[in-house]
This record gives C-alpha cells, structure tokens and sequence, in this order.
C-alpha cells in the first residue's frame, strides 16, 4: 500500500499526459451510444465489485436484470474493480465472468487495490487499446524501465484483454485515463480519481476546475474513489488534500457526490451553512 500510494500522483500524471488530451474542459469526455442533449437516460454506479466470491456472485442477476433495461446506456465502476491486488490474471474470474451479459458500456474509476499493479490490469481492461499500450509504457518510462514489466508484456496484456473483452462480449475500452466525464444537456458526470491516499495530483486539479467551471448552471454529479463521509465520521480530517476537494466541490455548489471503497451503502445530507451554499 505504502509503495503503491508514493507512486500514483507519479504514475497517473504520466499517463494522463500521455494521451495528449490535455486538463481542457473537453478532455476525457466520453459518449456513451444513446446519451443525447434531448432524452433522458439512466446509468448505473457499481462500488467494490471485485472479490469473486459469494458477495459478488450473489448480484449477477440483480445486475444484468438492472443494466439491460432500455433506458440505462452505460455502466460506471466506482473503485476497487479487483481485489486484492488489480492483477491482470484475476480480472476473467472477478470482472469478465461476472459482468458477462452486461451489453453497456462499462467504464470505471480505480480503487486503491487496483493500483497495487501500477494500474495494468485495469488500464489494459478499461484504457481504449491503443491508449493502454501508450499509458503502459508512459508509466515504464517513469519508472526508468526499472520493472518487470516490458513493451513486449504490455502487447501480450493488450491482447490477452482483447481475447477476453471477444470472448464474453462485455463492452470496455473506451476510456483514455483513469478519470472521465460524460455530459448531455444539462447534466454532468465527472468522476474524480482519488488514488490510494484520498488525493488529486495537479493534473487532475487543473482538469477537474476547468470543467466544473464550463458546468456552471448545470446539474453536476461527482463519482469519487473514495467518500467524504463513512461509518458517521467526516474523512476529510484524514488528509488536507482530501477536504480540499472537498471544498472545491462545495465551491461549485456540486449537488450529488457518490463513492466507492467502504463496502456499505451509506447516505449523508450535507446542510448549507449559508444561503450562499
């Protein structure tokens, strides 16, 4: 975890800047094939699903019964897609054979657990192809090849991902970073990328500002790796970086924040102080 978390402001600024789409507020936007400025649809957020046990298993049916109705276009995966460690090799028991039947898109936002791997397994599942092998190899460069992994590695993750993504028909690789967005008409999804430790790097600030900037006036929901509140205690006394996000947030007047990583469904209403809040 400690190894993990010195690294993920590195790695992620690296692969973000990697795929040359810059901290604009048009940036890492996706569009999702049914999702238009003038009809309504619903999508549906998943927290923590990959333990590839009974607690996960157990929600199949409640899931595909759910994703394939008509109006849900796409399916977002907040946090901790696998446990323990994000491993390429664990993603055909606990994400491919779990979600076979989702015909949505799947898109996701990473946990902690994902980023014990340096984020492969997840980049080489959820990263446009093309995207993943340069990320990949964004992230080796950083690390001065001092790894074990290698180009040949990542084109041998790229297809094993690919002959699994054919074999189960579950829609992935749409997504150029760990973070995205999604607008139609007056509505806004950002999902915020909060690594292990609860924080942003400067990448991902710059990025995060310029949107919510081009959102004013809009109905903004925010999809986070981690909540600001969990078991009744506010978790933004546990890192500075953390409760500024919070604010920035707070700033834009953000209506709706959701978030993976503590495996309950918990549901807190944060009273303004003021009329200006």
């Amino acid at each position: 975890d400690h190894w993990a978390a010195s690294r993920t402001n590195t790695w992620r600024m690296a692969i973000t800047n990697a795929s040359g789409e810059g901290t604009g507020a048009n940036a890492f936007q996706l569009h999702p094939e049914g999702v238009t400025d003038e009809a309504d649809f619903s999508f549906v957020v998943i927290g923590d699903p990959g333990e590839g046990d009974a607690s996960q298993l157990v929600l199949k049916d409640q899931i595909l019964s759910v994703t394939n109705q008509p109006d849900v276009k796409f399916v977002v995966i907040s946090s901790d897609v696998i446990y323990p460690s994000g491993a390429l090799k664990d993603y055909e028991k606990k994400f491919w054979m779990p979600f076979k039947g989702v015909t949505k898109p799947v898109y996701a936002i990473p946990g902690n657990h994902d980023w014990y791997d340096a984020l492969e397994g997840f980049t080489a599942t959820f990263f446009e192809p093309g995207a993943a092998q340069i990320a990949m190899e964004a992230r080796l460069k950083k690390e001065l090849h001092i790894s074990s992994t290698s180009r040949n590695k990542i084109k041998t993750m790229i297809a094993a991902t690919a002959k699994l993504r054919q074999e189960y028909n579950v829609p992935t690789g749409f997504q150029n970073a760990p973070y995205l967005q999604v607008t139609a008409g007056n509505f806004v999804l950002i999902t915020i990328e909060t690594g292990v430790v609860r924080e942003i790097d400067t990448l991902q600030a710059t990025w995060l500002r310029n949107v919510l900037e081009a959102s004013k006036g809009k109905f903004v929901m925010a999809l986070l790796g981690h909540p600001f509140y969990a078991i009744g205690e506010y978790q933004g006394k546990m890192n500075p970086a953390f409760e500024r996000l919070h604010q920035l947030l707070k700033d834009y007047k953000v209506p709706l924040v959701m978030a993976g990583d503590t495996h309950d469904l918990e549901y807190y209403i944060e009273a303004p102080k003021n009329n200006n809040e």
